[in-house]
């Protein structure tokens, strides 16, 4: 008689934990798929308005690129740089 409680409350804790498994794989789907939608609606959103922060990164990078310690070349020498490596090539005439 003792065996028999045992082997139905077995069955029984089985059979819940198979449940309880069953009800944690659908709400491990649903949430992948709310995810999902969320991505996409994101995506649909930035290619139908625009980034926001497209702007802001741009300004951001430039100001960046100008702090980096980069030297501003003039002009008259970037001219005279290309019309140095170009040179070889007109003189062929």
């Amino acid at each position: 008689m003792e065996l028999d409680a045992k082997n139905e409350r077995d069955k029984l804790f089985n059979q819940e934990v198979g449940d309880m498994k069953g009800r944690f794989e659908e709400l491990w789907r649903l949430l992948k798929s709310k995810e999902e939608i969320l991505i996409q609606r994101s995506r649909s959103k930035c290619f139908s308005e625009g980034d926001a922060n497209s702007t802001y990164l741009h300004h951001c990078m430039k100001i960046k690129s100008s702090q980096n310690g980069s030297v501003q070349i003039p002009n008259d020498i970037k001219k005279a740089v290309v019309y140095y490596f170009w040179r070889p090539f007109r003189s062929s005439d």
